[in-house]
């Protein structure tokens, strides 16, 4: 979890920032804006996944065209999570309130900024559900609702 600290920092960020990142294509439907998907995640009682990515970055793309593209696991986020692609270097006050050291980075939060779960570096999809069946079952700890099976 976030100290009370980083949390506020991570809150004042979202507050403050607009995303122009244009999200990959890979059938999740995106959000580019943290506030936005903040507000969503709270109406539907979801939780938000990051991924952080960048257009340089050979590993964002291979894991953006390979594991975030195949079918089951496009349904499991769009179904289960308020999905946030954001480019890291256009977003670095929330990485850094993230602590995020490399990407591609995949962090499952609440709406109040607890870090559920997170994957540093590439996934193939096998470790990436379990990276979200574990932010799943703290969602559902924390909130006391909702199901935790994937797949």
């Amino acid at each position: 979890m976030l100290s009370r600290i980083a949390m506020a920092a991570l809150t004042l960020v979202v507050c403050v920032s607009i995303s122009n990142a244009s999200p990959p294509k890979n059938g999740i439907n995106w959000e580019t804006d943290l506030l936005k998907a903040r507000s969503k995640a709270m109406q539907t009682g979801r939780p938000i996944l990051i991924v952080f990515g960048a257009e340089w970055c050979t590993f964002c793309k291979k894991m953006e065209n390979t594991t975030l593209s195949e079918k089951e696991m496009v349904g499991a986020i769009n179904e289960r999570f308020v999905p946030v692609h954001l480019d890291f270097d256009k977003s670095k006050s929330i990485a850094q309130a993230l602590e995020v050291k490399g990407i591609p980075s995949s962090i499952v939060i609440s709406t109040d900024a607890d870090v559920l779960s997170r994957k540093d570096g590439f996934a193939k999809s096998e470790d990436y559900y379990k990276v979200l069946a574990k932010g799943l079952r703290a969602h559902q700890i924390q909130t006391a609702s909702g199901s935790t099976e994937l797949k």
